[in-house]
């Protein structure tokens, strides 16, 4: 890939992911009726811009895959400044959700079996990247497994999701949150591949594309929108808190893949 390219691709990534949560965040405040988070029925545009958002992914996905032979082999570098940044957030705020869980437990109420799964892989999620960002070691297999993870925690959370009879199934936030969650433990799946050692990474970069659009649309919006779309009891501010610095992180390594020396 020439390198034009290498400088577009992520660029167009991050700046789509920006433009549809502040359109979704319009859409919120304008098309979604406030009790149900549901669209309104008297407007086409919701469900235009959920074609747009569709398209869009499967473009960023389909990219990739098209120009084969400039993502199939990558040295992907792991330690550069941004992605330490993003990293070490992500450690904190997946420490900070299994910490104030822990606390919740303690005294007021007790946790469901999903929330102490989610309490329990989070803080290991949180030791996983912090280790990453901050260990000198080089403890190759240990990484490995701890990367597996927040795979857990986000497969975790979107089971619990999935079931949560609280949020109507035609609820295009429930949407948004399960596809972004799918999107993610992809990603985390194909940075489980480079922990291992594995030579092709031809599913890096279309997985870091949808993780980055797809965290980016569900967690701004809700974060802004909070009273109006989250109408269950799986939603929760530090999931999406988790999402949007995941959103960031996938945008920070997906640059670091582009510029990245072909192996």
């Amino acid at each position: 890939m020439c390198k034009k390219s290498d400088k577009i691709y992520p660029i167009f990534i991050i700046i789509v992911a920006l433009l549809f949560s502040i359109l979704r965040v319009i859409i919120a405040l304008f098309y979604t009726e406030e009790p149900f988070g549901v669209y309104s029925l008297s407007s086409t545009i919701p469900q235009i811009f959920d074609y747009l958002v569709i398209t869009v992914i499967i473009f960023s996905a389909l990219f990739p895959c098209i120009l084969k032979k400039s993502f199939i082999y990558r040295n992907i570098p792991k330690n550069n400044s941004l992605s330490k940044f993003t990293g070490i957030t992500l450690g904190f705020i997946f420490l900070i959700f299994s910490l104030i869980m822990i606390f919740s437990a303690l005294t007021q109420t007790k946790l469901s079996t999903a929330e102490t799964l989610l309490a329990v892989s989070g803080i290991f999620s949180s030791v996983y990247y912090l280790s990453k960002y901050l260990s000198k070691s080089e403890n190759t297999g240990a990484k490995a497994l701890l990367s597996m993870t927040p795979i857990i925690f986000a497969v975790i959370a979107l089971v619990e999701i999935y079931f949560d009879m609280d949020i109507l199934i035609t609820s295009p936030n429930r949407a948004y949150h399960q596809t972004a969650l799918l999107a993610f433990s992809l990603f985390l799946l194909a940075e489980t591949r480079l922990e291992l050692g594995f030579k092709n990474t031809l599913s890096y970069a279309p997985a870091a594309a949808a993780s980055t659009i797809l965290l980016a649309v569900s967690s701004i919006p809700n974060l802004v929108c909070y009273k109006i779309l989250s109408t269950g009891h799986t939603d929760r501010p530090l999931i999406y808190a988790i999402e949007l610095v995941g959103a960031f992180y996938c945008a920070a390594r997906i640059i670091n893949f582009c510029v990245a020396k072909e192996k």
